[in-house]
C-alpha cells in the first residue's frame, strides 16, 4: 500500500492541475478512508511535508487557523455572513 500512497502523493505534487484532481477525487471516495487514516498514509505525507519545506503548525498558529475557518451562520436567514 506504501507504493500506492507514494504514487499518489507524486502524482499530487509533481502532476498537473488535473491530476491533483483525480488524486483529490480518489481521496474523497469513502472506499479510500481507510487509507487516509493508515499509518502508512501519515508517514508518506510526513516524508513530503519534508521534502516540500512544509513545516508543522505551532499550537498557536493552529488555533488561529482553526479560528478563520469557522463559519457564522445568520439566525435569520440562514446564509454565510461575512466577518
Amino acid at each position: 500500500m506504501r507504493e500506492e500512497i507514494e504514487a499518489l502523493f507524486k502524482k499530487r505534487f509533481e502532476g498537473t492541475e488535473e491530476d491533483e484532481a483525480e488524486v483529490v477525487a480518489f481521496l474523497r471516495k469513502p472506499e479510500n478512508f481507510d487509507m487516509l487514516a493508515s499509518k502508512e498514509f501519515t508517514e508518506v505525507a510526513i516524508s513530503w511535508a519534508e521534502r516540500l519545506g512544509i513545516k508543522k503548525m505551532t499550537d498557536e498558529e493552529a488555533e488561529a487557523y482553526d479560528l478563520k475557518l469557522v463559519v457564522e451562520i445568520c439566525p435569520h436567514c440562514g446564509q454565510e455572513m461575512e466577518s
